[in-house]
């Protein structure tokens, strides 16, 4: 049986938890932008709304939604042991288990506003770049910072081998 995360709160826990508000934000924001200009790009009906009215239609639609959606995946993160250093965050399966995580996030958001249409009003499209752009951002995070603490943890060169990082 699976436990849940440890509960003591760090600051470095908050630095994560931060990093990833930014991510989800930053990841809806650009969908929400793509997606609009592909609307008045490439769709033929879009001479019959102004850009200005559809810009405030997603503006509406990020400001009722984001912070529902920041808080689902902050719960589904924190429960996959993203802050606490779990067993099932560290290794070779970061990537896989941090696109499960935002996938379970997204997919989550996605059932909840299918039944609180009323509530949300953020385009099918734009979510799915968003989730698109999180995961990819998130998993990129997370490769970095497993590359960067492997290479903290090797040796630097002593010189007799021309240089190379780890030799020594």
């Amino acid at each position: 049986m699976q436990r849940f995360p440890e509960s003591r709160f760090t600051p470095g826990m908050a630095v994560r938890m931060f990093a990833d508000v930014v991510i989800v934000q930053i990841a809806l924001i650009a969908a929400l932008g793509l997606r609009l200009f592909f609307l008045f790009t490439f769709d033929p009906n879009a001479h019959t709304v102004t850009v200005e009215g559809k810009a405030h239609e997603y503006l509406t639609g990020y400001t009722s939604s984001a912070f529902m959606l920041t808080g689902i995946c902050l719960v589904t993160f924190y429960l996959n042991g993203f802050y606490t250093y779990g067993r099932y965050y560290q290794g070779r399966y970061k990537a896989l288990v941090v696109t499960q995580a935002a996938s379970l996030s997204f997919l989550i958001y996605g059932f909840l506003s299918y039944f609180f249409a009323s509530a949300i009003h953020i385009p099918r499209g734009a979510l799915f770049l968003s989730w698109l752009f999180a995961t990819a951002t998130c998993a990129t995070c997370g490769h970095l910072a497993l590359t960067q603490a492997f290479h903290a943890s090797r040796k630097p060169c002593s010189g007799h081998c021309g240089g190379a990082t780890g030799c020594g």
